[in-house]
């Protein structure tokens, strides 16, 4: 166990607190029961790998950055963590965040914030554990692979800043929200799998829904009303729904998964609520007080796009 600064992550009356930096110029691991716990803020830069999927590098501190080669994975055990542009100790900086491959960062019982440009090679998973919510102040540069971003809270964009741009992306806040209807998530992705909600995303190119996306080791399975997330056994009754580019109308188009004929009438109803359309209660109003045999043909004409 490295100390910096003590461990209760306070960074003194003059705000400055204590930095840490390790660089290598092959990898940086870490033994059984390891933990670096550092006031303020740690870098990590190597030229190879910074710990493993099955061995990651564990932390305690405010503020990371990292630059790896190859691949990066990183634990925070308590109190979340904000990844930030760059780490100064000594003269020594590490900027990033980023990683020639793999990366993963975990946080445990605190918010994970991004918080500076993150760019990964391959592919990238960031999760909080226990308690905390992810959230998305700038973007995450996922080019060349998938993304899976799992949170035990909520998944935010507070300021508007946040865009997540990867190959495939899978999203899920069992027991919270992704993102909120004046604050969307903004993503660019190719294929999308949401596996929770209420979920609000724009995309200004769209996407495909997929059944599924995998990063690393981690899978977000497509929401089912009738087969739910086995993190959520109790199972949620509401269909998702996903904000993504507007049609040629200038209407949002709602996107869920495939619907029955007996889910008509709420795919109609969510869009009527979106386009502030009412020719569809009106309709629903005159046949609901006439009766379909009293109808005439221009009363029949308003139910005619059911």
């Amino acid at each position: 166990i490295i100390t910096v600064g003590g461990t209760d992550r306070d960074p003194g009356e003059d705000g400055d607190g204590d930095n840490a930096v390790i660089s290598a110029a092959g990898n940086i691991t870490q033994g059984v029961g390891g933990q670096l716990n550092v006031d303020k803020g740690l870098g990590l830069g190597a030229g190879g790998n910074i710990g493993s999927v099955t061995d990651p590098i564990n932390i305690d501190t405010q503020d990371l950055s990292f630059n790896s080669g190859g691949d990066t994975f990183v634990r925070d055990t308590d109190g979340g963590v904000n990844l930030v542009e760059e780490i100064t100790a000594v003269n020594v900086p590490v900027r990033g965040p980023t990683a020639g491959r793999d990366a993963r960062v975990e946080a445990n019982n605190g918010d994970l914030s991004v918080n500076a440009p993150v760019n990964i090679g391959r592919n990238a998973e960031f999760e909080t554990i226990g308690s905390g919510s992810i959230i998305i102040n700038d973007a995450v540069n996922v080019l060349n692979g998938n993304t899976v971003i799992r949170s035990a809270e909520d998944i935010l964009n507070p300021n508007d800043t946040g865009v997540i741009r990867t190959i495939g992306l899978g999203i899920i806040a069992p027991n919270g929200t992704i993102g909120t209807a004046d604050h969307p998530i903004n993503i660019e992705v190719d294929q999308l799998s949401v596996g929770s909600q209420p979920a609000f995303l724009v995309d200004p190119d769209g996407f495909t829904n997929v059944p599924s996306v995998t990063a690393i080791t981690d899978t977000v399975i497509r929401f089912d009303p009738v087969q739910p997330q086995p993190t959520n056994p109790g199972g949620i009754i509401n269909r998702p729904f996903v904000l993504a580019p507007q049609d040629i109308a200038g209407r949002p188009v709602l996107i869920t998964p495939p619907l029955a004929q007996d889910d008509t009438y709420l795919v109609e109803r969510n869009l009527d609520e979106l386009t502030g359309d009412d020719d569809q209660k009106n309709a629903d109003n005159i046949i609901n007080e006439a009766g379909w045999e009293n109808l005439n043909d221009d009363d029949f004409g308003l139910r005619k796009r059911r």
